[in-house]
């Protein structure tokens, strides 16, 4: 059985306070509605890029849709090649993103990524 690391509650207190709508979500995610609504109902996660595409569209960073600290740190920790190689890998071949969209996303995933890990004493300068 796969962990959980999405926060679904979460999404759908955020995507109500914006005030958008289930197809709205949808849309600017580039998904139906139905798989949108699986995100909030936590019977569905979304891709690395599609996490970082909801935290984009809902103005938050992307841990802020993780389930606790302790997931937040294995998701980084254990999954680091799969966020520097598979998520990249993603973004790359979204053809919804033109090039400097895609830099751009990645680069700021990878900055709050890392703003994180410092906040949480996890890595360091060093």
């Amino acid at each position: 059985m796969k962990t959980r690391v999405l926060d679904g509650e979460k999404i759908k207190e955020i995507r109500k306070k914006r005030k958008y709508t289930f197809q709205q979500m949808a849309d600017a995610l580039g998904i139906s509605r139905r798989a949108y609504q699986a995100y909030e109902r936590d019977e569905s996660e979304p891709t690395l890029a599609g996490l970082a595409a909801l935290a984009n569209i809902l103005n938050i960073r992307v841990d802020e849709l993780l389930l606790t600290d302790t997931i937040r740190f294995n998701l980084i920790s254990d999954k680091a090649d799969l966020i520097t190689n598979d998520f990249v890998s993603d973004v790359i071949q979204s053809n919804t993103l033109n090039k400097a969209k895609q830099f751009q996303l990645v680069l700021t995933v990878w900055k709050e990524i890392t703003k994180f890990l410092f906040s949480k004493g996890w890595i360091n300068n060093d």
